[in-house]
Order: C-alpha cells, then structure tokens, then sequence
C-alpha cells in the first residue's frame, strides 16, 4: 500500500507541473457567480478577448449554450477545485465535455456527450463519471505543455477567422486552480499539438471517436 504521504506529495507535484506555463490573462475566480442564463456566467467578461465585447460575446454564444444543455458548472465563480474541462462542439458529429477535478486523494473525470441538433434544443445524452490515474494525468499535462495551452491569446485576426468557418467545430479549454481562472478557444484547430490534447481529452472518457472525425 503507497503511503497517502506520498500519494498526496504525487499530487500536489502533477498539480504544480499542469500549471507551470503562466496563466497569461488569468482572472481572479469570481466569489458569487451571475445567472446562469447570464452569458458570462462560464466565461467572465474579458475571458477571451477583452479589446472587444461584441466579438467576445459571439465567441462564447456555442460555448454558454452546449454547456448549458450539458448540464455544465461554471469553473470561473464560487468555491472551486483545481479543474480543467474541454469543450468540443462539431457540426456533424455529437458535441462532448470533458472536465477532470483534482482534489488532495483523487483526481476524477466527469464527461457528457450530446448527439447533434439544433442549437436550441437538448439532444440525447450519456454521461460517465470515473477515477482516472496519475499516468493519464500526466500524459495530458505534457500535452498541454506541448501545445502550451495556458498561455495562450486570442488575436485579431484569430478572432476575424472565426467569422468565416460556417461550419467545422469550436473547441474550448478552461482551466481553474488557486482561484485563477482561463479559457482559450479555437475554431476548427489544425495545429497539431492543441489537436493531440483535445483526442487525449476525448480518449479519456473511453468512448470511441474516430480521428477523422475530431476535427
């Protein structure tokens, strides 16, 4: 039997390392959380591009609603966890979060799929919940290092291209830990490494999801 001295010394060690990259434009976790129906109750004002609200009221329309739908928790207000969740909605495929929270002894994923649909409307769902180990952890956290996804920006031009793709998908990382809060987001990404933590994201529910169909 591992001593819980050293089960809660791998922890505290996986923790620090997820958040060794700088949480550039961070935001400080918001004590009371907005209405739910509020559209920045899971991404605060300023979450994703603060130089301009019109644009970033756009950017988190498919966000606030799938997880909404999904019966998602916002990780930018109220007493929070160390937690990182990704959020994938495709236009011809079903969309998914999966949101990993990390506490002194356990680290557990909770992930919910929605068949695709009108925007408005509640598709079917599955859900699961279960313990994952301190090797897929880690496996994920070099990923996000790899695609150093905490420190990321939107810029203009990011931001002007999401306009054009009509179709495709919106990918969302959230992260939350020591009462920082960030997101990032992307439309349709082809960058390798964000592509290769998001299918590892996915791999984790232990659902199948053809490659070709993560897009």
């Amino acid at each position: 039997m591992i001593p819980l001295r050293i089960t809660f010394f791998t922890l505290s060690l996986t923790a620090a390392l997820l958040f060794a990259a700088p949480l550039c434009s961070a935001q400080e976790v918001r004590a009371d959380c907005p209405e739910k129906t509020a559209w920045d109750y899971y991404i605060p004002k300023g979450g994703l591009f603060a130089e301009d609200p019109a644009e970033e009221h756009f950017l988190k329309i498919i966000p606030h609603v799938f997880l909404e739908t999904m019966g998602e928790h916002s990780l930018s207000c109220g007493k929070q966890e160390t937690a990182f969740r990704f959020l994938i909605h495709r236009s011809f495929h079903s969309s998914v979060a999966v949101r990993i929270s990390q506490s002194k002894n356990k680290i557990i994923l909770d992930a919910v799929e929605q068949e695709p649909g009108e925007i408005s409307a509640i598709g079917r769902q599955r859900r699961k919940r279960a313990e994952i180990t301190q090797g897929q952890l880690d496996t994920l956290i070099s990923l996000m290092n790899k695609a150093d996804i905490w420190s990321r920006t939107l810029t203009r031009k990011e931001v002007n291209e999401t306009r054009t793709h009509l179709d495709g998908s919106v990918w969302l990382f959230e992260s939350v830990k020591d009462d920082r809060y960030k997101a990032v987001t992307f439309r349709t990404p082809s960058e390798k490494n964000v592509k290769n933590l998001g299918i590892e994201f996915l791999k984790l529910t232990g659902w199948d999801y053809p490659e070709d169909q993560i897009y």
